[in-house]
């Protein structure tokens, strides 16, 4: 579990988009992809990010976690709360969050992905305290190992 914490504390920033190639601050400055929105904060991308693969790895070899056990690329939902559990702090969870989502391992499902409320409408930070964001790890393309099972 240490180096998966090492690696979203290197991977990722919390708050608007640091790479460095972005001129521009602020939530409509925010490019697609540069950024993911976990409700209570957003998550960027760090200069020098972990590849998809070496994350993928990580996550796998970290099932065991501080105080639960958890397999993210099973398909089913697992929300900051979970996540929290098996980290051992929710604010590194929802990094952990953003960077798969930015990373393409993770579908995001918030109120604002799901339902498309917006940031200030009353509901959305109501559901998220509830424990509604979540990820939902990618389908595997067909023909890739996962996909065959080994």
């Amino acid at each position: 579990m240490d180096e998966l914490i090492a690696a979203i504390t290197r991977s990722t920033t919390r708050g608007e988009c640091q790479c460095g190639q972005c001129f521009d601050k602020g939530a409509a400055a925010d490019p697609i992809g540069h950024v993911a929105d976990l409700v209570f904060f957003k998550v960027g991308l760090s200069r020098t990010p972990m590849k998809r693969e070496r994350f993928d790895q990580i996550s796998r070899e970290a099932k065991a976690g501080a105080f639960a056990t958890v397999d993210v690329f099973d398909g089913a939902e697992h929300g900051y709360i979970e996540l929290g559990g098996w980290i051992g702090d929710q604010g590194l969870a929802l990094r952990y969050m953003g960077l798969g989502v930015l990373l393409g391992a993770f579908e995001l499902l918030t109120p604002l992905t799901v339902m498309g409320l917006t940031a200030d409408h009353p509901l959305t930070m109501q559901m998220a305290g509830a424990g509604m964001v979540t990820v939902r790890a990618k389908p595997t393309a067909p023909g890739t190992d996962e996909a065959e099972g080994t």
